[in-house]
């Protein structure tokens, strides 16, 4: 057994001496100023037997006993529109000048496929092994450990630079109302960045809990405002509006491709970052209370969200616009900051109000992503430090759980970094964040791609070790087939993203450019190769050496008789309701 699983894998002695009561102080009843600061300290480490166990093991044990923070309303909201902000309602500007609208449409399809196919392998194996930091340590357990530390920080760093990214980002996206006669209107951007850095430091004091009931609220922002657009734009483009009949005429004059199969290659790399931050849904789900059922619920609703927003969204999208209609589409409207191709196609229904309440929602979106990365990254810390990765100091540092359940090691790490924000007085902001960026650009294929084959792995494993799939309590609906094309489809997009690196559309080949683009490659062979140096690990964990079975999420009789409550509520349910809980 390798280290890292000695770790995840507890003495089941020691788990039945634990108590139930999770990160609340056994002292005496204080005032609510002294509860206050007393919640910010550690949990008391010696109600339990310790002894002999580490550091890491100690604070696993710890986050074991917490009481689950999220329920499966958040879930659900997570899975439905949290991943949706700046690539789609910002970055699809630039994808529809490039490429044009069939290629949109082509390139969200493809990519969908992929993020459908990897996320029904992570809510399986989710839901089989609750661990923090979810694909991250499953890369450590069942591909390679050097691989597992690689992917960990790759994907941490990345979500850390997105905070402050994304707060510059919101800010800058009120510059549209730069030219409206009110005073807020012209009151320099760069004034709302500490408002907003701010607001997502108090909202993270309330930890995972505050996390899920502010995604509850962004993502329902973000649903209705999706919804809206789709039904408008079928109004608007059938001549319901003040202007006339359209229908596919966009597809037609201009056309519906902009620059041929590269504009299409283009585009589908795009659409890749676009879905950037789906998979934060299977690290939330170690935090849910019923991740059984909480899990598969989670993935339906990333296939509507995929079908509905991001395929019927984007087509709507080329109704409304043509890619060469606006010349602010796709570019910088002298903010830093690119105008949304949705705003502008609003602007085109010659509708008033309209084009600034989708703004606001845009704001909204934006701020939601830079929530959910400070969530992704200190979770994904907290992973790190239970694994061992870093000095000791460090790694100590990053699994300080306090008493309310809060990473606050991980989360100060991300609000120190977040600073960065500040960098927007700067007229060099957009190049710091493009070269910040660029160390850990593509690690959300990578993270993909490592789902889709831990999976295929785990699948072999329990074949080669003679383990039924009977025993997995949800099974990924599109099987280990569905891996096989996700990897596919992750290895495809990481081979074009090259090609259109070294050989930019429009362009001659830029150094620059193509190390913007694939900087990160450098550094995961040098974090990989100087780990496996450091450890001397083998290249690969085997088949037959793979542990599968520790770790199992637990089925106690309160989990049992929770899931006979839902299902006995979902058999009783009427036809209406049985339809609610198919889709969702």
């Amino acid at each position: 057994m390798s280290d890292l699983e000695k770790k995840i894998s507890l003495d089941n002695a020691i788990s039945e001496n634990l108590s139930s009561d999770d990160f609340q102080s056994e002292k005496a009843p204080q005032s609510k100023w002294k509860q206050f600061f007393s919640d910010f300290k550690r949990p008391n480490e010696h109600d339990f037997d310790s002894t002999g166990m580490t550091h890491e093991q100690i604070a696993f044990t710890l986050i074991q006993r917490s009481k689950p923070q999220l329920k499966k309303r958040h879930l659900r909201a997570v899975a439905a529109a949290g991943g949706i902000g700046t690539g789609l309602f910002i970055g699809t500007g630039s994808s529809l000048k490039n490429g044009g609208p069939a290629a949109l449409t082509i390139g969200f399809g493809i990519v969908g496929i992929c993020i459908v196919c990897t996320m029904c392998a992570m809510g399986e194996l989710g839901v089989r092994y609750p661990v923090p930091g979810s694909f991250t340590t499953y890369a450590s357990r069942f591909l390679d450990p050097s691989w597992g530390f690689t992917l960990s920080w790759l994907y941490a760093f990345n979500w850390m630079v997105v905070i402050p990214l994304e707060i510059v980002a919101a800010s800058m996206t009120i510059y549209y109302w730069h030219t409206d006669n009110n005073s807020a209107a012209h009151v320099n951007v760069v004034a709302w960045v500490p408002l907003f850095y701010v607001a997502l430091l108090a909202l993270n004091l309330f930890g995972a809990k505050g996390y899920g009931e502010a995604e509850f609220v962004f993502s329902t922002i973000k649903v209705c405002a999706m919804i809206g657009f789709i039904i408008f734009s079928i109004v608007i483009t059938a001549g319901g509006g003040p202007v006339p009949y359209r229908g596919a005429k966009y597809f037609d004059d201009p056309g519906a491709f902009a620059n041929g199969f590269k504009g299409v290659v283009t585009v589908l790399v795009s659409c890749a970052f676009a879905f950037g931050g789906t998979e934060i849904s299977g690290i939330a789900a170690t935090e849910t209370k019923s991740p059984a059922h909480a899990i598969p619920s989670a993935v339906k609703q990333i296939l509507w969200r995929t079908i509905t927003f991001f395929i019927v969204g984007t087509l709507m999208l080329g109704f409304m616009l043509p890619y060469n209609g606006d010349p602010r589409l796709g570019t910088d409207d002298g903010s830093g900051q690119s105008v949304s191709p949705f705003v502008l196609a609003l602007e085109h229904s010659m509708v008033n109000a309209v084009p600034s309440i989708f703004n606001s929602v845009i704001i909204i979106s934006v701020f939601s992503v830079a929530n959910a990365a400070i969530f992704a990254s200190s979770r994904t810390f907290v992973a790190i430090g239970l694994a061992g990765y870093g000095p000791r100091w460090l790694t100590r540092w990053l699994t300080y759980i306090d008493r309310r359940g809060r990473p606050l090691g991980a989360l100060t790490i991300c609000f120190v970094f977040g600073l960065l924000c500040f960098v927007a007085a700067s007229d060099a902001h957009v190049e710091v964040f493009n070269w910040l960026y660029a160390f850990s650009a593509l690690s959300f294929l990578y993270a993909w791609g490592t789902v889709c084959l831990v999976h295929i792995r785990v699948r072999m494993a329990m074949r080669r070790q003679g383990i039924s799939t009977s025993e997995l309590q949800y099974k990924a609906s599109t099987g280990i087939i569905g891996s096989f094309i996700g990897l596919g489809i992750c290895i495809a997009i990481f081979g074009l993203q090259w090609w259109t690196s070294l050989f930019p559309l429009n362009g001659k080949p830029d150094a620059r450019i193509f190390f913007q683009a694939d900087l990160s490659v450098p550094c995961v062979i040098v974090m990989y190769v100087g780990h496996k140096l450091y450890t001397k690990s083998p290249l690969y964990i085997k088949l037959e050496d793979m542990d599968i079975t520790s770790g199992v999420r637990e089925i106690t009789e309160e989990t049992i008789r929770e899931n006979e409550i839902e299902n006995e509520a979902r058999r009783n349910a009427n036809f209406f309701k049985k339809i609610i809980n198919f889709m969702c």
